[in-house]
């Protein structure tokens, strides 16, 4: 499929437009914002994690960044499972590169900033790859609850220790 057919490029187009509006919000005016997409589930933490990094230097340093994504994509709850189709998932059709748009987001602003970020494209890559490959308990599952359930925590890696293991290669 051409990638015009997608509409890739307009969904990240809205996508950093209405987080930038939001940001503005909330710097501009001192506003608070109250962020809930249609279900919570997919435009929720990929606005309201494009808004922290605007806002919000800390986040564009790597610890910052691992923090925001466990907050915003972990911890939250994304459907890491459902978007992914982990383990043989049968509903296709609820299959969404959600993260990876977010992804995407993120290298456009980096395009756009490049010394306003430690963190570096490669680690948007292995966010993205290892979150759809499933070999760190991170991205398993389709809730922080789910995970604690099946004991994820006691059984697997988290992504992040290989990130910090290999820090140098994503700074």
């Amino acid at each position: 499929q051409n990638v015009s057919e997608t509409y890739w490029l307009q969904h990240l187009s809205k996508l950093l437009q209405g987080s930038r509006r939001i940001a503005e919000h909330v710097i501009i005016e001192r506003a608070s914002a109250l962020i809930h997409c249609s279900d919570g589930w997919d435009r929720t933490p990929q606005i309201s994690a494009l808004c922290q990094l605007m806002i919000d230097p800390y986040y564009r340093t790597m610890r910052g960044f691992a923090l925001l994504v466990e907050k915003e994509w972990c911890s939250y709850g994304h459907k890491f499972s459902l978007r992914y189709a982990h383990g043989g998932s049968s509903d296709r059709q609820e299959a969404s590169p959600v993260l990876g748009q977010w992804a995407d987001c993120v290298w456009q602003m980096m395009r756009q900033f490049p010394t306003a970020f430690e963190v570096n494209d490669a680690l948007l890559l292995e966010l993205v790859e290892m979150a759809h490959v499933c070999k760190f308990g991170s991205f398993l599952f389709n809730s922080e609850a789910e995970r604690r359930k099946a004991g994820v925590h006691k059984r697997t890696v988290s992504f992040w220790s290989h990130v910090w293991a290999n820090e140098q290669l994503y700074r």
